[in-house]
């Protein structure tokens, strides 16, 4: 269609957190903070069902 499409852009994030130079000269990393507080979050609320491991096949 010869428009021009951004070179190198991922996936836009679900949840957008603002880089704070401060904290990041502290050594805190927000992003990080932001991402484990909502992972705890989902757990909270949704809970947590571990994977069933399959049977094993038979190789005989």
């Amino acid at each position: 269609d010869g428009k021009w499409f951004r070179e190198g852009h991922g996936v836009d994030p679900d949840i957008e957190v603002d880089e704070n130079l401060a904290e990041m000269a502290k050594g805190n990393d927000v992003q990080l903070d932001r991402a484990i507080t909502e992972i705890k979050n989902a757990l909270k609320n949704k809970g947590y069902n571990a994977p069933v491991t399959p049977a094993y096949e038979k190789r005989n």
